[in-house]
This record gives structure tokens, C-alpha cells and sequence, in this order.
């Protein structure tokens, strides 16, 4: 993903924007211990979550690529997060409308450059037979 897209998912009309990066982050994360050439990285994103479908769109769903693997969600980094002062994407819950924030993601294999993707999970629709594949924006 390039950084300022905005990207729209057909399926569900929800918009995604990955706003901006911050790099370098000085960290405590667990993995950061073991492997102190990795990279602690605050992506900020921005989503507008559409009015078809409920459920949340998760920090769980960004992904940056760690040494051909794909990681997300540092979850043990939030703290961390805020106390440098950026805010904190807890999730977008489709009924409350957009969120803006930043997600902790800790990747052992740094580099110039970084690719990501936003995943959305399957989903099944309540009631009915039907489901909502799965959905990714890869990296530019």
C-alpha cells in the first residue's frame, strides 16, 4: 500500500487510508529483545467503515511484510504507542462511523522499504446462507 491511498472495498463500502508510517520507534516489545536489528513501526490508518455490514474493521487486519512472512498487531506495544503520544487505533466498529489511529507493528527484517496489506477476514452474514469473501489491498 502505498502511503495516502485510499482504498474502497466493494464488497462492504468500507474506505481505507494508511496515513503515514512512523519508523524507528524505540521499544521494549518482547521480540525487539532477541532480535535488536528488527524495526518497531506505528502505522497510522484512517477508515470509514460503509453502512452494509456490522462487526469491526481490526487492527488486526494491517499487515506489513517481516522477511517474506506477513505480521500485524503488536498487541504488548500499546502502551509503548501512547505513552510517545500517538493515538491508539482500538478498532473500528462499523456503527460508530471513521476512526483514525495508530497500530504497533513489530517486524524483524527492516529494510529502505516496507510493504503491507489491509486483509478483511471472511465474514458470514447473519441470517442467511451467504458470506463475504476475503478481501486484501496488497502493497503497491
Amino acid at each position: 500500500m502505498d502511503i495516502g491511498t485510499e482504498f474502497t472495498d466493494e464488497e462492504t463500502g468500507d474506505v481505507i487510508t494508511v496515513v503515514s508510517a512512523m519508523r524507528h520507534n524505540p521499544t521494549e516489545y518482547y521480540m525487539a529483545t532477541d532480535n535488536p536489528e528488527g524495526e518497531m513501526i506505528y502505522l497510522e490508518v484512517a477508515v470509514t467503515p460503509g453502512d452494509i455490514y456490522g462487526g469491526v474493521l481490526s487492527q488486526r487486519d494491517f499487515y506489513l511484510e517481516d522477511g517474506g512472512d506477513e505480521v500485524n498487531y503488536a498487541a504488548s506495544a500499546d502502551d509503548e504507542l501512547i505513552d510517545a503520544g500517538y493515538e491508539y487505533f482500538d478498532g473500528a466498529p462499523r456503527r460508530d462511523g471513521e476512526a483514525t489511529g495508530y497500530i504497533p507493528i513489530y517486524i524483524e527484517s527492516t529494510g529502505d522499504s516496507l510493504k503491507g496489506a489491509y486483509v478483511r477476514p471472511e465474514m458470514k452474514i447473519l441470517g442467511e446462507d451467504a458470506t463475504v469473501p476475503e478481501f486484501e489491498i496488497p502493497a503497491a
